[in-house]
């Protein structure tokens, strides 16, 4: 059929947009793969996951990764991190990569370096490096903020770790103290009462920036004092 089939089967009416979308994409691999010039040429994927399901990404990032050892050079553009970081660790070990972020600047954009690896890390080790960053390396004012507000979830992901039976996932940093206060000597999570004191105190700190705080975007910061409730924060975690 065609864009004037009416009333039977046909690709406009038959084919799901994920299916419409792989069958384009395959007949685009095929085109490339039967270019006796692609060692030659320059090759632009653009959001080529859209509308497709896990199995069919997993065959897209395998797909464009090999095409990718081939041609003279490759663009993949998404707006999906996850997907590029895939595709970015499927690439050989000694291509050459750039990863690229477009950033909008007032009423243009602008290409900017992008690390991917940062980006693209699980929350928790986000939050985690940020903390030991700025105790080593320290942070522009501009980022305290920022800084500080990662040391509350920091915290929570360890413990729910930890302590999942305890602490369920929806569950925040304040009830995890509740929980520790009333929790009988027999139960697992009462071996942190020792350590109640300074969980409250990073708890109380921290939630001064918190947006559950309305006044969030104005509690003044201090450089030293977020370096001390950092230090503490991490001292909590690997003691």
């Amino acid at each position: 059929g065609d864009g004037k089939t009416v009333g039977e089967a046909c690709f406009r009416n038959v084919l799901s947009q994920g299916d419409k979308n792989l069958l384009a994409f395959a007949f685009f691999l095929a085109k490339l793969h039967d270019d006796k010039n692609l060692k030659d040429k320059i090759v632009i994927f653009d959001d080529p996951i859209s509308s497709l399901d896990n199995h069919r990404k997993t065959f897209t990032k395998e797909a464009i990764a090999k095409i990718s050892n081939i041609s003279k050079q490759t663009i993949v553009m998404s707006h999906d991190p996850i997907f590029l970081r895939e595709i970015y660790e499927l690439m050989q070990p000694n291509a050459q990569t750039s990863t690229l972020l477009i950033n909008r600047k007032a009423n243009s954009s602008e290409l900017e370096e992008w690390d991917i690896l940062l980006e693209t890390q699980e929350p928790y080790f986000k939050d985690y490096m940020a903390l030991v960053d700025f105790i080593d390396n320290g942070a522009p004012a501009s980022e305290w903020r920022k800084i500080a507000r990662s040391i509350r979830p920091l915290l929570e992901g360890y413990y729910k770790v930890k302590y999942h039976k305890d602490f369920p996932s929806k569950k925040m940093l304040g009830d995890f103290i509740s929980t520790v206060n009333s929790a009988n000597t027999t139960d697992r999570v009462s071996e942190q009462k020792v350590n109640l004191p300074d969980i409250i105190s990073v708890n109380n700190y921290s939630k001064k920036y918190h947006h559950t705080n309305p006044n969030h975007a104005n509690e003044t910061i201090s450089e030293q004092e977020l370096k001390s409730f950092a230090e503490l924060a991490l001292k909590l975690i690997t003691q």
